[in-house]
Parts: structure tokens; C-alpha cells; sequence
């Protein structure tokens, strides 16, 4: 049992890797589904503890639905959102059902262009994804938004994606930088990643079109923190933060991964084994060693930087991606080189 906050002031993010995509850029990496029986079991033992529990599917099915309407995690405000693909369909209960929900259902989109979406995902389902969003709204009332995971080989595409994404009706746009994780460890190198100076680039692209907009154009919070637009900025996606901390990790959230039990800080993390922090028993989770707990250990360049105090050395998944690439291994403690706010003291 973790000391940080009571169980009903935490969420446990059971990490599901159902998606048989297995896409270039995912970073979760290869990881086996387990049953819905076994989940359902899960998520009941872990509610009798009184954790707040979500299911992270990432191809949401008909069973996926059925563990929502246990976990009731969408049925109040959740930061998070429904994660389908261009095959989603459920049945017409459940379609009423998601209609009533408080979250928006979101698609991966990796390119303007079919070519793009393949050069950077390593998948050729660019029209099955074209013609989910161009149907959704005949069936779906939720708002909808695209995911774009931006690298090295679609950093030149950003712009064309704003303007081509106003064929759709979205709510959101939302741009995710590419990290040294999951399968962009074993499958595409770090040459893949963009470097400090295309980041910032990226990130200038986004702030100057952004305005012009029928949509948000968002940042995922593994971007951050960006306190050049935002000055309370603060990771949000999984869990509500809390304490002021830009990173709420290892604090008021876990995450289970499914296939093996392991438990992480921040589901995130979950590619990378070296990140566990302990173990669901089967009963409780177990937290053997929470590192994220001990932010004075963070070193350059966040120990001397004048925003250590607000933002406690950002998002520490892509801090510690940053220094995977220069280094080779892993340091829990490595400081935050390509953060939004050093980029742009640096380049700004």
C-alpha cells in the first residue's frame, strides 16, 4: 500500500496492450492481452480496496465497454479518453451508452498523407482511419479527436496535418512527440527521434498555426511542461494532478500492466522494465520501491533551473527518454534536457 495519498484518492490504470496493430511508433512495445475475466477480477478486488480503476484498452471493444460500465471511469469527469481504431464498432447498446458518457473517443493518425502515415507508423491503414472519421458522425455524439505521434520522419508534415485535419469534425487535434520507449527501442532506433532543435521547431510550428484553428491543437504533456504558453501547467491525462506537481506519477497514480502484473508510476513507463516501481499480488498493488517519490535526487538540467520548484523536473518519461538516447541506459533521476521550457530559453 502506497504512502503517498489514501486509496480513494487514487487511480490504478490497468495497461492492456489488446491492439494487434502493433504500430512502429507505439510506445508500449509487444505485449500480450490477457481475458476480460481476469480483468473484470482485477478491477473488482482493486475497487473492494477502494481505488479509483480504468481500464486503458487500446482498441476499445465490446468487452472493453462491458469493463467501462463496471469501472464507471467515463461516466464522470475523466482527463483521459477513449482510445478506438478504424474498426470500432459496437453494438447499438453500447453505442447509446458511449453517447452518454463524459469523455471524447480518439484515433491515431500519423500523416497528412498515406504515404506520411506510413513512413512513420509502419502501417498502410490510412483510408480505413479516413473513412472512420468521415462516418463517425452519423452513429457517435461524443466529441472526437486525432492523435498525431510527431518524429523525425513526419516533422516536416505538421503544418499540412492542421489544415488537412479541418476536413473532419473534430474537437481536437493533439500532437505527441515521439520517445525512445516501446517499440521505437527495438524497431526503429534512435534516429527516429527528433533532435532538441526540430522539437523546438515543431513546437514554434504548433504555437504559430494553432490560432487559426477550427479545433484545438493540444500538446500531449509529455511535451512539457510548456510554461512559455502556460504557467501552471500540469500533467493531466490519466489522473487529475494534484499538489502542484506537473507530474502526478507515483503520487495519487499507478499503472498495472496486465500481462505480467508489473506496476509503474505512470503507464508510460510501461515499456521499459527498469521504470517498475512493484507488483499487483493479486490482492494489492505493491509498491516496492517509488522512486518518483524522490525528486531531490533530479539532476541537471532541472536541479539549477528556476522552475525546479513548480514543475519538480516535468515528465519524467520523456527525461528519462532524452537520456536513454545520449546514453544508452537508464538514470530515474536524469534531468529534463529537451523539456519545452529549456527549449525555448535555448532557441526561444
Amino acid at each position: 500500500m502506497p504512502a503517498t495519498v489514501p486509496p480513494d484518492q487514487m487511480t490504478i490504470t490497468l495497461l492492456h496492450k489488446n491492439c494487434g496493430r502493433n504500430c512502429s511508433i507505439c510506445a508500449y512495445g509487444k505485449l500480450d492481452p490477457i481475458s476480460y475475466e481476469r480483468i473484470e477480477t482485477i478491477v473488482e478486488r482493486l475497487s473492494e480496496r477502494g481505488y479509483r480503476v480504468q481500464l486503458y484498452d487500446f482498441d476499445v471493444t465490446n468487452d472493453s465497454i462491458a469493463i467501462f460500465r463496471k469501472t464507471r471511469q467515463f461516466e464522470g469527469e475523466n482527463p483521459g479518453w477513449m482510445n478506438v481504431v478504424a474498426g470500432f464498432d459496437p453494438t447499438p447498446p453500447n453505442i447509446d451508452y458511449i453517447n452518454q458518457l463524459k469523455t471524447s473517443v480518439v484515433i491515431s493518425l500519423h500523416g497528412s498523407t498515406a504515404e506520411v502515415h506510413h513512413r512513420s507508423s509502419g502501417k498502410k491503414d490510412y483510408d480505413d482511419i479516413i473513412r472512420f472519421l468521415e462516418a463517425y458522425p452519423a452513429k457517435f455524439t461524443r466529441p472526437l479527436g486525432i492523435n498525431y505521434v510527431v518524429g523525425k520522419r513526419n516533422a516536416d508534415d505538421v503544418s499540412s496535418m492542421i489544415r488537412f485535419a479541418h476536413r473532419f469534425d473534430l474537437e481536437f487535434l493533439e500532437f505527441i512527440p515521439l520517445g525512445f520507449t516501446g517499440n521505437a527501442l527495438g524497431r526503429m532506433g534512435k534516429e527516429a527521434i527528433m533532435t532538441d532543435a526540430e522539437k523546438y521547431a515543431v513546437y514554434r510550428t504548433i504555437v504559430d498555426e494553432a490560432g487559426a484553428a477550427f479545433f484545438d491543437v493540444e500538446m500531449d504533456a509529455i511535451w512539457g511542461p510548456d510554461f512559455a504558453r502556460n504557467p501552471n501547467a500540469q500533467c493531466k491525462f490519466f489522473a487529475a494532478p494534484i499538489r502542484g506537481e506537473y507530474c502526478n506519477a507515483g503520487i495519487n497514480h499507478f499503472a498495472i500492466r496486465l500481462n505480467d502484473s508489473k506496476l509503474f508510476p505512470c503507464p508510460c513507463m510501461a515499456s521499459v522494465d527498469d521504470l517498475a516501481c512493484g507488483t499487483f499480488d493479486g490482492d494489492d498493488i505493491v509498491v516496492e520501491e517509488n522512486w518518483m517519490e524522490h525528486k531531490d535526487r533530479i539532476g541537471e538540467p532541472c536541479r539549477s533551473c528556476d522552475k525546479m520548484s513548480v514543475c519538480q523536473g516535468g515528465c519524467r518519461l520523456t527525461a528519462l527518454s532524452d537520456y536513454r538516447i545520449e546514453h544508452g541506459d537508464n538514470d530515474r533521476f536524469a534531468g529534463f534536457k529537451s523539456c519545452l521550457y529549456a527549449l525555448t530559453v535555448r532557441y526561444g
